[in-house]
């Protein structure tokens, strides 16, 4: 049947060309030279499909997209100004997404199987994508899980990357992008990148806000100070929706006045309190307040000295004596400083632990102060001689006793100066006992025993 058909049309195309009927005897017989291709072009383009031809004579060439008949001879069959014929080749110009497909060069021979060669044109489109939903802004509680989503289209299939805009960080691949339990960490703009490797890639972005109570963060727990001189409180504040933010002294709200005033600074708020008063010496609450709810964090106005920092240098004085140097930040006079000392365990014996030396000492007679800076001095005497040591201090003022230093480490070498850098012993056990001397510092006069009632007295803080 198939054979017939085609039959029947090459006898209703001859007369239109202008054609015999019959082949003349002894023509050879046609043949087609051109071999199967795929042809890739992008949209717009256009494109050659060729059909080379040995013998075509009086035979009919035609070519199809598909069954659908293009052109026969040199007769344009289908009215597309896009089409038209380069010899036997088939040009299309102006390429669009629907050219795609097979097309067969085809000649009509007496035979039932016409000769041919097909060819495929595949049309590449360049990606395109858009975000769902389409205004790209996207709103979620803090804790939930949310899928945010791009839609890309173009040939071949493109992939899809996923980019944090504030970190430059690729976070995931494919149309979707999962976020589980989100904080305000995740907050901000992704990038949804397709790409198929025709023309340029297609971006879009999406805006994720994510709603959460305040989260108030103190800058420093403590602010030192001293009567008469100034006090800055500083709290970071995050909030979405945006936070009102209230200052209180204990439970009294705060107001700006002439010697005290409120500034914010994006997420910074700070509290700045001039020639502060003795009473003033007492807690403060930065506190933030949405819709969602409140937070707030405490900050103190403290007049106690800060933890001694010791000078990373012993001097050597001879006869075992060795002078131990420090600085104290404190703006009222310190009256006292308690300084704790005694050999550290050995590598042969790192569980043997010798008992503290507590020495109180005299703040007016062994420092110099200017402002709030403190320098102070003392001889350790009667030390042995190449062996290890550790120290702590802790000072006093008129508010009370400040914090304990970190632990000190140092050598009894008989050289001038002794970086501690050069000769501390770096083994495990020192790490320990390190660890954890700074969590709870041992303080006794005599052993780790009675320091721990001496820690109960109001002067060690």
């Amino acid at each position: 049947m198939g054979g017939r058909m085609r039959s029947l049309l090459h006898l209703w195309l001859l007369p239109l060309l202008g054609l015999g009927a019959a082949e003349p005897a002894g023509e050879a017989t046609p043949r087609i030279q051109t071999r199967e291709k795929v042809y890739r072009v992008e949209e717009g383009r256009q494109v050659v499909l060729e059909c080379t031809v040995e013998h075509l004579g009086s035979m009919v060439l035609m070519w199809k997209q598909g069954a659908r008949v293009l052109t026969a001879g040199s007769m344009m069959v289908r009215r597309d100004k896009r089409l038209k014929l380069q010899g036997n080749n088939l040009v299309i110009t102006s390429l669009e997404m629907d050219d795609g497909g097979q097309y067969d060069c085809e000649i009509e021979g007496d035979g039932d199987q016409p000769i041919s060669v097909s060819h495929r044109l595949d049309i590449l489109i360049p990606p395109k994508v858009t975000s769902e939903p389409a205004d790209g802004r996207v709103v979620v509680k803090k804790g939930s899980s949310v899928t945010i989503k791009c839609l890309a289209r173009g040939n071949p299939r493109p992939t899809v990357s996923w980019t944090r805009l504030a970190t430059g960080e690729v976070v995931g691949t494919g149309e979707a992008l999962e976020l589980r339990a989100v904080n305000r960490h995740q907050e901000g703009g992704y990038q949804c990148s397709a790409s198929n490797g025709v023309g340029p890639k297609a971006v879009s972005e999406i805006q994720l806000r994510v709603l959460y109570t305040p989260e108030v963060v103190a800058e420093e727990s403590v602010v030192h100070t001293g009567v008469g001189h100034q006090a800055i409180l500083l709290c970071q504040v995050h909030a979405s929706p945006e936070a009102e933010v209230t200052w209180y002294r204990g439970t009294m709200l705060l107001e700006n006045d002439n010697r005290m005033y409120r500034e914010v600074v994006g997420s910074r708020h700070s509290l700045t309190v001039h020639q502060v008063r003795e009473e003033e010496f007492t807690s403060y609450y930065c506190k933030a307040t949405n819709s969602l709810g409140q937070h707030s964090a405490k900050i103190t106005i403290s007049g106690k000295p800060r933890a001694p920092v010791i000078e990373h240098r012993v001097e050597v004085m001879g006869g075992g004596n060795y002078k131990v140097s420090w600085d104290t930040t404190s703006f009222a006079p310190i009256d006292q400083y308690r300084l704790l000392y005694r050999k550290a365990p050995t590598e042969g014996n790192p569980n043997h632990s010798y008992a503290w030396t507590s020495v109180v000492i005299p703040g007016p007679q062994h420092t110099r102060q200017r402002d709030s800076a403190n320098r102070a001095t003392f001889l350790l005497d009667s030390l042995e001689v190449e062996d290890d040591y550790q120290l702590q201090l802790q000072a006093r003022n008129s508010f009370g006793w400040g914090k304990v230093s970190a632990q000190f480490n140092f050598r009894t070498n008989r050289a001038a100066s002794m970086p501690v850098e050069d000769v501390r012993k770096e083994f495990s056990i020192y790490q320990q006992l390190s660890g954890a001397s700074s969590s709870s510092p041992c303080f006794p006069s005599t052993t780790c025993d009675e320091y721990r009632d001496l820690s109960a007295q109001p002067y060690l803080a």
